[in-house]
């Protein structure tokens, strides 16, 4: 069956444009009359979002229009229609917003429910009450359970979604796939549904919620084509049901997809503005023809309860269907991404269900590896990452946690991300991927959670990760999705730290893994961190890569000096390797041999040696081998050439004369 809410955005101008006036009359009460009369001339239910905002506004500077508003609800619902709750936060009275000398004021660093500065939960508490007070007495029962934002201003959705919850509003319907627009702060080009219901992230409402995260049921603005809504408003009217045939048509084999596989219902919202020019003959037409082709109007309170129903049937045998298979799913779950684990790292635990160990053995045999411990039970609801007795009370030394694909199948991914943070020890990261949410407007099949890299970024955070990293790769995450994938690294720190700061803890770590009593054997930095040996140009070859592994951009600087003590030959010349990294539009020198950061760029320090400077507090390794003779002034007023390289391997040396110290070849 299909079934139509309409949805009538019950408010005046706001902004006010040019050539308008705010007149309730005009704009509000006998526009909402006149949609009641053509909606029961086709047999059609209606629903009045009301601005609550604006009501509290006028219930102060404007009692008697707040009371015919009062009145027209009244009738709304005892003609059979629904209100339900609208919010621009902007419009409340202790917002600011003021009428001097028929000019309006609204503060719009306050248009959104995220934007508003007092207790979000107890302002919904109060236009949840303040409607259902009005309206109990006219319908017996009479509840609000749906809500909408001011201006589609849904994101952020967190702090709202939680007001929502507490307050018992389970359905929002401010969303339109493929809608965007900067200027209001929205972006849903990832919706995740152009019509259908579905349960939405906590995080960001175009997107599918985890199957154990269900709470807020998003009954999506229909999407004709990706961003354009279902209008009633001026021109709009004439042609939805036009528009609603054709889609139906177009997406006969394709509409029914997702949680809906097997099931006969869909559902279409459309939205209006009572303030909007209003085409009410073309739209009583177009009422009529969707009737007469079989088309059921209801309330969006009543839609919403009938989706949610469904939802929950369709939860209770995917989660039967997912018994046993979604542990199949993460045992086959491939490992992405291995250059996002940090090199320097001592322990990572790998899983839940991820059997990489062996590969990553291979790939980083410097480090102990170890399986996740993992409680397995029989639903897919109780599957969960069992990080207890991994944690850091246990195991100190645990400094990384590689999910894999893994958290893409937990039903809970915020409960297994707190617990993996927890685990972590200071300073410790969580690297793991997720399925990216489709480029299609589907509600995606269930077992595989998907999601966007901000809402990966959002939910690290809110969990107490920071220097949190989130992009998609052009790659599957998994072999149960073909989707790319969202890589993600956060970090567990008791603050979050520079680039440059984690550059030097990367180079303080490179200093202390190897010795550097003989050279490496190699120039692959893995197996010179295997042997555990090197000399300058070892040490620059691990740090350097482990830098431009984490996206730093390096360069490799080759240096000879002349008259240097331990030089050889006629020349005396000796030979050094440092790394250059930039960092903000600056370039600093990072020398891991000796453990030494040089604030400044390679030409810099060579046109003016004194700025490589004496280290302060050196350690007993930097005095003992004399690593003042490479770090400091005596090393770059003797440097003689030098070349500057972009990757380890490349053979095309340009070799630069150092501009201080002209000589003879």
């Amino acid at each position: 069956m299909n079934w139509i809410a309409i949805t009538i955005d019950y408010e005046t101008w706001h902004p006010v444009p040019p050539g308008k006036v705010i007149n309730w009359e005009e704009t509000v009460f006998s526009p909402a009359r006149q949609l009641l009369d053509v909606c029961e001339g086709a047999g059609a239910k209606l629903t009045f979002m009301a601005e609550m905002a604006e009501y509290f506004w006028l219930r102060k500077n404007a009692p008697d229009t707040a009371r015919r508003m009062e009145d027209q609800w009244r009738e709304t619902i005892g003609r059979g229609h629904d209100v339900q709750l609208h919010l621009h936060p902007n419009w409340l009275p202790e917002m600011g917003a003021s009428c001097k000398g028929g000019v309006w004021h609204w503060d719009w660093s306050k248009a959104k429910a995220n934007d508003y500065p007092g207790d979000l939960p107890a302002l919904i508490a109060r236009a949840r009450s303040a409607l259902e007070d009005l309206l109990q007495p006219e319908r017996s029962g009479y509840i609000v359970n749906s809500f909408r934002a001011g201006s589609y201003q849904v994101q952020p959705f967190k702090r709202l979604h939680d007001a929502l919850v507490h307050n018992g509003i389970f359905c929002d319907s401010s969303v339109y796939a493929g809608g965007v627009s900067i200027e209001r702060g929205y972006d849903f080009s990832n919706g995740c549904s152009a019509h259908q219901p579905y349960y939405a992230s906590a995080y960001d409402p175009q997107l599918e919620a985890p199957m154990g995260e269900q709470t807020i049921l998003e009954m999506p603005i229909f999407t004709y084509e990706p961003g354009s809504r279902w209008f009633l408003d001026n021109d709009e009217g004439a042609h939805i049901a036009e528009r609603l045939t054709r889609f139906l048509k177009r997406t006969s084999t394709g509409s029914r997809q997702g949680r809906w596989v097997g099931r006969s219902d869909q559902y279409f919202v459309i939205i209006g503005h009572t303030k909007a020019t209003l085409k009410l003959r073309e739209i009583a037409k177009n009422l009529a023809r969707l009737r007469d082709e079989g088309f059921c109007f209801e309330t969006l309170s009543v839609l919403a309860e009938r989706a949610r129903r469904q939802l929950s049937v369709s939860r209770q045998e995917e989660t039967t269907l997912n018994t046993g298979k979604s542990k199949e799913l993460m045992c086959s779950a491939g490992w992405k991404t291995p250059g996002w684990l940090p090199w320097d790292r001592s322990t990572v635990v790998c899983g839940p269900h991820v059997e990489a160990g062996g590969e990553l053995a291979r790939e980083y045999p410097w480090l102990v590896i170890r399986q996740w411990e993992q409680n397995r039970t029989s639903t897919l609801d109780d599957t969960q990452a069992g990080l207890k007795g991994t944690g850091s009370t246990d195991s100190p030394s645990m400094d990384c946690l590689f999910a894999g694909c893994a958290v893409a199948h937990l039903p809970n991914p915020d409960r297994f991300l707190a617990e993996a943070f927890e685990a972590l020890s200071d300073g410790g990261v969580l690297v793991g991927t997720v399925p990216s949410v489709p480029k299609t407007s589907v509600p995606v099949n269930g077992g595989v959670w998907h999601s966007s890299a901000e809402e990966i970024r959002l939910r690290l955070a809110s969990a107490g990760f920071v220097n949190v990293e989130a992009l998609e790769c052009q790659q599957s995450a998994c072999r149960s999705s073909p989707a790319p994938a969202i890589c993600f690294r956060a970090w567990k720190r008791a603050r979050p730290v520079t680039k440059l700061e984690r550059a030097l803890e990367a180079m303080d770590w490179v200093y202390h893994k190897l010795n550097p009593e003989r050279p490496s054997s190699s120039d692959d930095p893995a197996e010179i961190l295997k042997g555990g040996y090197a000399y300058c140009w070892g040490y620059a070859v691990v740090l350097g890569k482990l830098l431009a592994n984490e996206g730093y951009r390096v360069r490799w600087v080759s240096m000879i000096a002349r008259g240097h003590p331990r030089g050889i030959g006629l020349h005396q010349r000796e030979s050094h390797e440092v790394l250059t990294v930039e960092l903000e539009q600056k370039s600093v020198i990072l020398d891991p041999m000796a453990n030494t950061c040089i604030p400044h760029g390679i030409a810099e320090v060579l046109a003016n040696p004194q700025l490589a400077q004496p280290k302060t507090n050196p350690d007993d390794r930097y005095r003992a081998r004399g690593y003042h003779l490479y770090d400091t002034g005596e090393w770059y007023r003797r440097v003689w050439k030098y070349a500057v390289r972009s990757e380890v391997n490349q053979r095309v040396f340009f070799w630069k004369r150092n501009p201080s110290r002209p000589g003879n070849d």
